[in-house]
């Protein structure tokens, strides 16, 4: 007997959605079959809709750690550096409309920064507040009980962000550096890192990572981000069902990163950094199917390739060097209220 196989492809807005070919059985192979087993093989088929479900008056603490090894070789020289973020959010949604999108407040509850490097250790630890902090990591501690807004869609896409600014203006106090080029450079790089954009383009990679329509166990569906906050980058990821249990959603992510061709480059005082970089990103998301928060997430980075630096009319200190920046990010769900 022939079995047919069917593949369906569908577009939806940005995402679109592959159902991989299947085989229907052909018959029985007894007529004794263990009820558990056809229940578990029901529950695989059974399409879910991954989508946040946003309860107005909810909070959730949510974990974010990213470990980065950067290696580069300016001049012949090796300058390696090391360094790991910890973030713990505090996350309350404080309104929700009909169509599922909700008004959130994003807390920085703790957080903790040390980097390795040619030049030296640096740590930030808010959980130790009577340590002494290098005015470096200055800018760190005004985040801790800080907060800003985001209104979110139920597939976690973020259409606004507010109360940003204040944060930005906090951390430059803290800072207390005299006005003059070094503090207009610094407050450049801090927009960069945690300006409007770049927090719109955080959560959004954090986030926006559900489906438009109801999925089964072997469907994929892809997205496009664009990051435009730091050294412009584009990424191309494909999500795919792998496994339902015990009401959490197995997602593999695979992802290609490139950067975003005529972006231009990262501008530092009279300086232009530019980066030519490509690699992959590839992990696991676990997703509650009745809530849609992520509850744990780990996802590799590993991309390489070229800086280029412009220093205006002093061509003579141009140059390129080669670059590699391989990393992991966890996402954790550490309570719920």
């Amino acid at each position: 007997m022939q079995q047919r196989i069917l593949r369906t492809d569908e577009r939806k807005g940005n995402t679109m959605i592959h159902a991989r070919p299947g085989v229907v059985a052909a018959a029985l192979a007894t007529s004794l079959v263990l009820a558990s087993g056809g229940e578990k093989a029901a529950a695989q088929q059974d399409a879910v809709r991954l989508r946040m479900r946003f309860d107005a008056g909810h909070t959730v603490r949510m974990r974010m750690t990213m470990d980065q090894q950067i290696s580069q070789t300016i001049l012949g020289q090796p300058q390696n550096l090391e360094q790991t973020t910890e973030m713990v959010y505090a996350v309350a949604v404080e309104e929700v409309d009909a169509e599922g999108t909700a008004v959130v407040e994003w807390t920085y509850d703790e957080l903790r920064f040390e980097q390795t490097s040619p030049m030296g250790q640096l740590l930030y630890d808010s959980s130790d507040p009577n340590a002494a902090v290098s005015p470096m990591l200055a800018g760190y501690a005004a985040l801790v009980g800080a907060s800003f807004w985001a209104r979110m869609t139920s597939t976690g896409q973020v259409l606004d962000v507010w109360g940003v600014e204040p944060i930005l203006q906090k951390m430059l106090d803290e800072m207390a550096l005299p006005p003059g080029p070094q503090s207009e450079q610094l407050q450049e790089q801090l927009r960069n890192q945690f300006g409007d954009q770049a927090m719109r383009e955080m959560l959004t990679r954090m986030m926006a990572v559900y489906p438009t329509e109801p999925v089964v166990v072997g469907d994929s569906w892809t997205s496009r981000n664009a990051i435009t906050s730091g050294f412009p980058i584009t990424i191309d990821a494909t999500y795919t069902l792998r496994e339902r249990r015990g009401g959490v959603a197995f997602v593999d992510v695979a992802a290609t990163v490139e950067s975003t061709p005529g972006a231009g480059g990262m501008q530092m005082g009279g300086t232009t950094l530019e980066f030519d970089l490509s690699g992959e990103q590839s992990g696991t998301l676990e997703i509650d199917e009745i809530s849609g928060w992520v509850v744990r997430g780990t996802v590799a980075q590993d991309f390489s390739g070229q800086v280029q630096v412009d220093a205006g009319q002093a061509a003579a200190q141009s140059m390129t060097w080669p670059i590699s920046i391989k990393g992991t990010m966890n996402l954790e769900l550490v309570n719920e209220g």
